[in-house]
């Protein structure tokens, strides 16, 4: 396992900070089947990580497992909460875009 990790680092590395690897300094033309592949392996990779998740939850015995009541209050809170998180940015983006004032 550790080769791997040496290896992702350094092609990071080496992309990110030594310019090693640039198509524009190795005069490198990425091919149109390329970057079509590319786009359809992301594309099945969260395919693929949405379906193992799914499949996870269906493996359990209870979809809600603490019961109703603390269900609802979670849920009640994630909203109370989300909505005063949101609210500064909110304000925000009406000041910004003129809405206020």
């Amino acid at each position: 396992m550790a080769p791997l990790y040496f290896a992702l680092g350094l092609g990071y590395g080496s992309v990110r900070w030594w310019k090693l690897f640039t198509p524009d300094q190795w005069h490198i033309v990425t091919p149109s089947i390329i970057e079509g592949s590319v786009l359809i392996m992301s594309r099945t990779g969260v395919g693929l990580a949405m379906f193992s998740m799914g499949l996870f939850m269906a493996l359990q015995e209870k979809i809600i497992v603490c019961g109703a009541g603390l269900t609802a209050l979670g849920m009640a809170l994630r909203v109370i909460f989300g909505t005063l998180a949101s609210l500064p940015v909110l304000i925000v983006y009406y000041i910004v875009l003129g809405f206020v004032g």
